[in-house]
C-alpha cells in the first residue's frame, strides 16, 4: 500500500514541535535548578567574604601592632642617642 509523503510532513512539524519543547522544558527546568541553588551562592560568597574581610582586619590589627613596636624601639633608639649625646 502506498502512503504519500505529504501525509508524513504534518507529523513530522509535530515531531519537531515536541522536540522543541522537550528542549525548551529540559532549558527551564536547569534554569529553575540555577535558580534554586542562587540564594546558596550569594550566601557562600557572603560567608568567604566576612572570612575574608576579617582576615583583612587582623592582618592590619597585626602590622598596627609591629608599627608600634616598631615605634616603641625607635623612641628608645632615639632616648639611648640623646643620652649618650648628653654624656659627651
Amino acid at each position: 500500500m502506498f502512503i504519500p509523503s505529504v501525509l508524513f510532513e504534518p507529523l513530522r512539524f509535530v515531531v519537531e514541535y515536541l522536540r522543541f519543547v522537550a528542549e525548551y522544558l529540559r532549558f527551564a527546568v536547569e534554569y529553575l535548578r540555577f535558580v534554586a541553588e542562587y540564594p546558596s551562592f550569594i550566601v557562600e560568597y557572603l560567608r568567604f567574604a566576612v572570612e575574608y574581610l576579617r582576615l583583612v582586619v587582623e592582618y592590619l590589627r597585626f602590622v598596627a601592632e609591629l608599627l608600634s613596636f616598631v615605634a616603641e624601639y625607635l623612641s628608645f633608639v632615639a632616648e639611648s642617642l640623646s643620652l649618650k649625646l648628653l654624656v659627651l
